[in-house]
């Protein structure tokens, strides 16, 4: 066999073994992804407080949890991803749509604007989510645990006087270490964060506002 002639069966074989190896990879089914979202339930009514309009900045989440896949503590310095399970949005639009229908259902405000709106505010109401996760480290008592920071800035003619900066944590025992139960304990524990958030909203109006 020539030497072009040798050139050429390799360069033919070599095609032969990528077209194979492209249909296998063509035929690999592509991983089932779940998609969960996080609920704290519908607000309880409060006697409205506030005459005037509070803007909601979108909230941060701090790295890792800002990440759309679930992430579980498995020990004392030591985070997993959930590549296969993940929030239906990012952390951050999840929580501040949740938090924005929690504060306009408790009717604590006139209203309860994004930033953009035309309206006028005398409130801004920031934060941040410094925890997110499914604590695993005791396999036999799993949890899931939200963090959270919230600022509420009184903005009356320009002040930008920070009237609340407080930090809030619940941890919500979980019946398995199954994602849809994780789902379920965020949401318990995120209704307790919002509902502790009204109450100290509801004291500090009410003097602010007499």
């Amino acid at each position: 066999m020539s030497l072009g002639t040798r050139a050429i069966s390799c360069f033919l074989l070599a095609m032969i073994c990528l077209a194979a190896a492209g249909c296998v990879r063509g035929t690999r089914p592509a991983p089932d992804l779940t998609y969960l979202d996080i609920s704290p339930g519908t607000a309880p009514g409060a006697t409205k407080v506030s005459q005037n309009v509070l803007l909601l900045r979108r909230l941060e989440v701090e790295s890792p949890f800002d990440d759309r896949r679930l992430h579980y503590r498995t020990g004392s310095q030591t985070f997993e991803a959930d590549y296969y399970v993940r929030f239906v949005a990012s952390p951050a639009d999840v929580l501040t749509d949740q938090l924005e229908t929690w504060l306009t259902e408790s009717k604590l405000f006139e209203a309860v604007v994004e930033p953009g709106s035309s309206a006028e505010y005398r409130y801004i109401l920031e934060g941040e989510i410094l925890g997110l996760y499914g604590d695993y480290t005791d396999p036999e008592q799993p949890r899931a645990i939200i963090q959270a920071e919230i600022i509420l800035v009184d903005d009356l003619e320009g002040a930008g006087k920070i009237v609340l900066n407080k930090q809030y944590r619940h941890v919500e025992p979980i019946t398995s270490p199954d994602a849809r139960a994780l789902a379920a304990g965020w949401g318990t524990a995120l209704r307790r964060v919002f509902l502790d958030l009204v109450t100290d909203l509801q004291g500090l109006l009410v003097n602010i506002e007499p």
